[in-house]
């Protein structure tokens, strides 16, 4: 085999391995994107549950509750 086939050769090669090694990163990078947006939708029911329950403490007549302490809590953030 001449100089050049071996150089031709060990050059596919190189390019194989690397066209692999960046197929490789690019599932990691999909991967990585994928469980972000699970975090964040996960995120928006978290804050979409938070505002409900904020909404429900804000609505509620702090003298009509049951717990005393709860009564005293809101009296104290008015």
């Amino acid at each position: 085999m001449s100089n050049l086939g071996k150089i031709s050769l060990f050059l596919f090669i190189v390019l194989v391995a690397l066209s692999c090694m960046v197929y490789r990163q690019q599932e990691q990078i999909d991967a990585m994107q994928e469980r972000i947006q699970q975090l964040q939708d996960s995120n928006a029911r978290i804050q979409d549950r938070l505002e409900k329950l904020q909404n429900q403490i804000y609505d509620l007549d702090e003298n009509q509750h049951p717990d005393p302490a709860v009564r005293r809590f809101l009296n104290s953030t008015n």
